[in-house]
Order: structure tokens, then sequence, then C-alpha cells
């Protein structure tokens, strides 16, 4: 990479080394030699995410449930409807519930829809409840392939949607729009992406950040991330989709030491095989409504 990249990148990551720096960093022996440490990016739920509460929308199917009174939701983050990249979702299995954000729509051979996020954010079986209007807090399916906690590069989860909300899909990312293809290239790259980590994330604010590289399984850019933007979707410049985000890293080898890393779109295309396909959008304006533009 060029001296001025390398500079800027460094810069922008100085912005999350704070946030980084707050919980001690997990040791990831085995997935590089030397000194990588990395720390997942999901969060807890929220404290009002009660059991009665899921309960109540699990009961409540396709119709949803209502956010709850005194809940504070940005008014920007309900500006863009339905099931796409870059909502809130809770991910609730044996171990409890999780706060992560949505990545890119699916279809299969058989014409259903699915959507991703990260593997580490809930098993196979997980039951997915996301905040979209109109539905509210609606229960959305349920996990059916997930790589788990599976490292940098292998972080995968996808979601088969209640073909009752179909008509609430969009693949249209937040804010940013597209994905419109996927991106093959090697970087650097500006890269734009939206999810619900907690304080700078709260209410799917939108992001952008330097793609430094992007490998066959793993990419890593500089930016500003914490706990629940896990799986949140990332595009390039333009629209085509570079991959999900799923850790925060040092590896005191690399320039920038720190830097935010995530699976690649064509390792998550091999996770989930070829029996699917990315769904696109032929515009990289955002469409707030559902389907494309």
């Amino acid at each position: 990479m060029k001296p001025r990249s390398r500079r800027i990148a460094l810069a922008l990551a100085a912005a999350s080394m704070a946030t980084m720096m707050a919980a001690p960093l997990a040791s990831n022996a085995g997935l590089l030699d030397g000194g990588l440490r990395w720390k997942t990016l999901k969060a807890a739920a929220p404290s009002w995410y009660t059991p009665e509460l899921h309960r109540r929308v699990l009961a409540a199917g396709p119709r949803g449930v209502a956010i709850p009174p005194g809940v504070a939701v940005p008014t920007s983050s309900l500006a863009f409807l339905g099931i796409r990249p870059g909502q809130l979702i809770l991910l609730t299995d044996g171990e409890g519930t999780s706060l992560c954000t949505s990545n890119f729509v699916f279809t299969n051979t058989a014409g259903e829809y699915f959507i991703g996020t990260a593997g580490h954010c809930g098993s196979v079986g997980a039951q997915v409840t996301m905040l979209y209007l109109p539905g509210g807090l609606v229960d959305i399916g349920n996990v059916v392939i997930s790589t788990g906690d599976a490292g940098i590069g292998d972080d995968f989860a996808l979601i088969r949607i209640d073909p009752a909300l179909y008509g609430d899909v969009s693949p249209s990312m937040a804010y940013w729009g597209g994905p419109t293809g996927s991106y093959g290239g090697s970087g650097p790259a500006v890269v734009q992406h939206a999810g619900w980590g907690l304080v700078i994330g709260t209410g799917g604010t939108p992001r952008v950040g330097l793609g430094v590289e992007f490998g066959p399984d793993s990419w890593r850019f500089a930016g500003a991330i914490t706990p629940g933007d896990s799986g949140s979707a990332a595009n390039v410049l333009g629209g085509l989709a570079a991959g999900n985000i799923t850790h925060i890293a040092v590896d005191s080898r690399e320039i920038p030491p720190a830097f935010m890393t995530g699976t690649s779109i064509a390792k998550i295309k091999r996770i989930v095989g070829s029996g699917y396909q990315l769904a696109t959008c032929g515009s990289a304006l955002p469409w707030p409504l559902s389907g494309c533009p």
C-alpha cells in the first residue's frame, strides 16, 4: 500500500482505538502466527428486550409488536422500511440473546429469501427478531447456516425469512444503497457501512472507512465500529458488496496495527454454497421502500 494510504488508514484506526482497548482482546492463536488479538462485535440484548417481550414477539408472528414506549430509536433509522442490510437484529438461542446487525439478502433456487449476519451472533436454530417499520419488532425467522465463532475470515450466519414477510424484503443497504454486485478487487478502497454498534452506531449510524486489504477469506479496514456492529454489511464506494464486519483486532506486524475486519463476500458465498445467490439492486442509491427501485 502507498505511504499516503497507510497514513490515512492509521488516522482512521485511531478513532476506534479507545473503544477497542476498553475491554480485553481475546488471544487468537491459530488464525495467524504472531501477535494477532481480536474481539468480536456482538452486544448484549438491550434491557428493554425482556423475556416477556420476546414471547410476545414470537406469538405475534408476522404482525409484529410495537416498539415499547420510552425506547429511544432515532427517526432516521426507521426511514428505511423493511427487512434489509443495516437493521437491528436480536438473536435468541440456548445461550441467551445477542444484539447484532443484518447484512446482505440472499435468494435460493426455490425462490426463498434469506438475510445474513455474523456467525458468532447465533447458532443454527436461533430465533431472530428484527426492528423495522412498518412491523416494529418482528420475528423474521431462524438461523439455518452458522459458522459459529470460527474466527476472522470464517464468520457468517444465514437467516431464513418467513415467507409471510417477503413483501417487506429489500436488498438495498440502509443509507447507502446497493449492493449492485460483488467486489473482487484488492484495495485500498473506500467502504460504506451502517450498523447498530453501541454509542456511535445506535440507530444504524452510517459510516465510511478505508478498506486496506481484501483477501479471499477476510478483509480489513480502518474506521469506527463498536459492539453491536457485528454482521453489518459493507459496500465498496459505488455499491459493490465487500463483506461483513465481525471483529476488531490488533496485530503489531501490521500498518496500521489496529484494524477492523470481517468475512469477505467471496468467502461468504463459499459458506452458503452455490445454491444461494446474492440479491442485488441495480442502483447504488439508497431505496427506502421494499424491493428495489
